[in-house]
This record gives structure tokens, sequence and C-alpha cells, in this order.
């Protein structure tokens, strides 16, 4: 399987989702294929908003200088701002620069912490839609080396695949999203026959308190193994329930559920 293949394969387990008049509120957005596909960041950001962001002071980016290991880069963005709807992150020059899309409804803090992979020494991108501004920052990341991926179990366990805390740190609620699956790429070749593995990812995550969503993530290639999310949201008192539903690009489903302490 060739690059392109893999690309259509991801093409075809999403949603495209269509940009409407300039930069208008948005309800939760389904997995942007054609982003998500494209092979420039600045396609992708095209795709995303069709406009270009504004670098803004506002918009806090945290990342090692220097990561030892870039399999594991944890990124951590903090907006300054009211009315922020999505934090999205690139990698530039990354074959997908589209790393991940986090919508934030009405009652999430503007805040979100994640771990990305980077196979070389490149620029990790934030790029925030906010009270109808698009904003970005931006921090060159130096990698030092970067561990294989671990093959993806032929029947993988696909239950209870998520270690959640949900903890009440005054009014917010804590979410911490700890989560046991590989993140194959598409783009790694098995060592045995040469050929490209086949990609299996979280493509889509999506989580609910009550009836209302309070978090969605849609998720690319880049994400690193095992992912780690991060978010904190109001409304939710100690013993309320979450949902946690999530998509695999292969089009594998689970929900769990985890009660705020």
């Amino acid at each position: 399987m060739n690059r392109r293949a893999v690309m259509k394969a991801m093409i075809s387990c999403g949603a495209l989702v269509s940009v409407g008049g300039l930069l208008p509120r948005q309800v939760m957005a389904g997995w942007n294929a054609a982003a998500f596909s494209a092979a420039t960041q600045e396609n992708a950001i095209q795709m995303m908003f069709a406009a270009e962001p504004v670098v803004s002071d506002d918009i806090h980016l945290q990342v090692p200088r220097v990561a030892v290991d870039g399999s594991v880069v944890p990124v951590s963005v903090t907006v300054s701002l009211a009315n922020v709807e999505s934090i999205s992150l690139f990698l530039e020059g990354s074959p997908n620069p589209l790393v991940a899309e986090f919508m934030l409804p009405e009652g999430t803090q503007a805040e979100v912490l994640t771990r990305i992979r980077m196979a070389k020494t490149t620029v990790v991108t934030a790029v925030v839609k906010a009270d109808g501004q698009l904003l970005s920052a931006s921090q060159e990341v130096e990698v030092k080396s970067i561990a294989k991926l671990a093959p993806l179990p032929t029947e993988a366990n696909m239950t209870d695949i998520m270690a959640v805390r949900a903890k009440m740190k005054g009014e917010a609620t804590q979410v911490k999203l700890a989560i046991n699956h590989p993140m194959q790429d598409g783009l790694s070749s098995d060592e045995a026959t040469g050929e490209l593995t086949s990609a299996a990812f979280l493509q889509e995550i999506t989580v609910l308190h009550g009836e209302k969503t309070v978090f969605e993530a849609n998720l690319g290639i880049n994400i690193a193994a095992n992912p780690f999310i991060g978010f904190s949201f109001i409304g939710a008192v100690s013993d309320d329930e979450l949902i946690i539903n999530w998509v695999e690009n292969t089009g594998k489903t689970g929900s769990q559920t985890a009660v705020i302490k």
C-alpha cells in the first residue's frame, strides 16, 4: 500500500465538511477528511478555515525545544481570550500536517493537553478560532530520535481502552483521558515484509456530560501512540457521569462512562 492508497483509505472513513462564511461560530464538526489528508500546512489550514491565521500573544503554546524521543512530544495550548471555539495543531513539513482539531463548546475552558509524534525537527503551530478571529502561535522542536511504532495486534482489544480521570477543581471539572491504542499511521513499514502497515488510529473522540457535548477531538496520524488528552469544563458536580464515545478510522467504535470525583 503506497501513501496515496493510505490517503484514499483515510478519506473514505471521514466525512467532508464545508466552510461557511467568515469564521462563524460552528457546530460540532465531523472529521475533515480534506484537511487531514492535505499535503501542506497551508492547504490544511485553508481546508479547515478558508482564512489565514494571525500570530497572537494570547495563545500560549508549550512544547519542549528539544525532544529526546520524537514519538512522544507533550503539547499544551492555553488561550487568554473569550469565546474560544477550537484549537488545532499542525506539524510543518509532515506528510499530513494537520495533527488534531479540538472543538471547545461553550463552558469548556480554552486549554488542551496532548502528546504528538514528530519524525524530524520542525515547527509546531497551534491555530485558534476565537470570537470570529483566527490566531496562531508556533514553536520549533528539535527532534533527537524517534522510537518505532509497536505493531497493532491482529485481534486488538478495543473495549475499555480509556482510563478516564474526571475530578472537580473549584467550579471546573478536569478531565484526563489516557488511551490504550497504538495509533498506527499507515506510513511505517513492516520489518518482515517491507510493506506499509495498515492505518489504524482513533479518528474521533466525543465527551458528553448528560446530553451536552463538552469536548470533541478529531485526530490524525501524528497523535502519539497511547494518546493522552486533557481538558476542563464548567457545569458539572461530583458524581455526575461522563460518556466518552470514540471512532477508529477503520469504522470500529466504542463507548465508556466515567464518574466525576
